[in-house]
């Protein structure tokens, strides 16, 4: 991921990049990523096989964060902890799953959010950020029948 992360900048500052796409770059956990992207508004990393948020670094200014197609088994409070302004969250087809989307037309994105978490406790960290977005489709949270992940 380090590579890639080199490799997208493109010789740019960190501190002037506002989008950065990852996908597909094969890492287990996050690597390269900076306190120094204090102007990242969008991040990007889809089917990395990414188990863990860990080294999530502070992300002061990002507000759309894809994790889709990932392994990531929990680790939640690293994004509530590094990403204040976080509005729109995938977490869809992550190991620990379920299926569950939410769209709030009033956002300036017409998009859903998707993230897989196997009990509702796993989504307790993010209680106190101010999601707009919020998918957890093909996550086991909303395999019952009765609603209780709403």
């Amino acid at each position: 991921m380090e590579g890639r992360y080199v490799l997208e900048l493109r010789d740019r500052d960190p501190a002037t990049v506002e989008d950065l796409v990852l996908d597909g770059c094969e890492s287990a956990e996050i690597e390269g990523l900076s306190d120094k992207l204090v102007k990242l508004q969008s991040l990007s990393m889809v089917h990395v096989g990414l188990q863990s948020l860990k080294n999530l670094p502070k992300l002061p200014m990002l507000s759309k964060l894809d994790l889709s197609d990932n392994s990531i088994a929990g680790g939640l409070e690293h994004v509530a902890d590094n990403c204040p302004e976080l509005l729109h969250l995938n977490l869809a087809s992550n190991k620990y799953g379920a299926t569950f989307a939410l769209f709030y037309p009033q956002t300036p994105f017409n998009e859903c959010i998707v993230f897989r978490i196997a009990k509702l406790e796993d989504l307790e960290p993010l209680k106190k950020m101010k999601l707009a977005e919020l998918d957890l489709f093909n996550n086991p949270v909303t395999a019952g029948s009765d609603g209780e992940y709403r």
